[in-house]
């Protein structure tokens, strides 16, 4: 059990390195700062940073700017989907 809390905080650093590497350091303290509060947002978007390096889709280090379109992108896709139960009413006849 010790050997895989030791392999998972070796993934985190390797991925926290590379991040810093495609990221400039505004970008990545903003990403710090919402991993405070939404983990699952910026876990979303390290994924997506970290598939478009491997896919060589970054040309350039990601900017604070670039960040925020990226945030911006997942928010309206996460607002697309609702679900709506439509329930309907018992007559009481």
């Amino acid at each position: 059990m010790h050997s895989s809390t030791q392999e998972s905080s070796e993934d985190q650093s390797s991925r926290y390195a590379t991040l810093s590497r495609l990221m400039e350091p505004a970008a990545r303290d903003r990403l710090t700062r919402i991993a405070l509060v939404h983990s699952d947002r910026a876990r979303d978007v390290e994924n997506i940073l970290l598939r478009k390096a491997q896919e060589g889709l970054l040309q350039q280090k990601v900017s604070e700017s670039n960040l925020i379109s990226l945030l911006n992108q997942l928010k309206d896709e996460k607002k697309e989907t609702k679900i709506i139960f439509n329930r309907q009413a018992f007559d009481e006849d």
